[in-house]
């Protein structure tokens, strides 16, 4: 169909201009966040998907830049997706909002994240567990959520730390007190 081809057009103009396909080129723009574990790849969970685990604790919104946070962002898509079931691409991810701040929430870079994902990688999220989050973090969440379509809200799950092993095999859960 007609829509379905300048879909697929957008997509790869959107691949090219991203530098998707070459991410890993641009390591050296956002190397200091896998330096500092900002998130943490290479797990699984227990329906094998690929995790993400990200420490909200650890980023600054006073010190970031914009490029920086979508090749970033880019970059933790892609490696999940390559070490994902290609017959499925799905992946989990876990953030860490035990140590919250509000210096951890930056909008402009949580609503380039979701527009890369839910724009480019569609149907690939299998699961976002969000771990002691804050009663704070629930006003934050207020403004987020109308951003997330309703597919991919419903992927949100609240849960506790002691909740985890539920969906992760305790050694696949990296340390949280780093």
């Amino acid at each position: 169909s007609e829509k379905a081809y300048t879909e697929l057009v957008r997509y790869i103009g959107w691949r090219t201009e991203s530098g998707a396909d070459i991410i890993d080129d641009h390591v050296p723009k956002f190397q200091r966040r896998l330096d500092e574990k900002l998130s943490i790849l290479g797990n699984v969970d227990k329906e094998n998907r690929p995790v993400v685990f990200a420490f909200a604790h650890k980023f600054d919104n006073r010190d970031r830049e914009i490029e920086e946070m979508r090749y970033f962002i880019i970059y933790i898509l892609e490696t999940l997706l390559r070490r994902s079931n290609p017959e499925h691409e799905m992946f989990a991810a876990v953030a860490d909002l035990s140590r919250f701040t509000m210096r951890a929430i930056d909008y402009d870079v949580i609503k380039i994240g979701i527009n890369i994902l839910q724009g480019n990688y569609p149907d690939t999220l299998g699961k976002l567990l969000i771990v002691d989050a804050p009663l704070i973090f629930s006003a934050c969440w207020a403004i987020i959520r109308p951003w997330l379509d309703p597919v991919t809200a419903n992927k949100v799950q609240f849960i506790r730390r002691s909740q985890l092993e539920d969906f992760v095999d305790a050694e696949q859960i990296p340390s949280f007190d780093v």
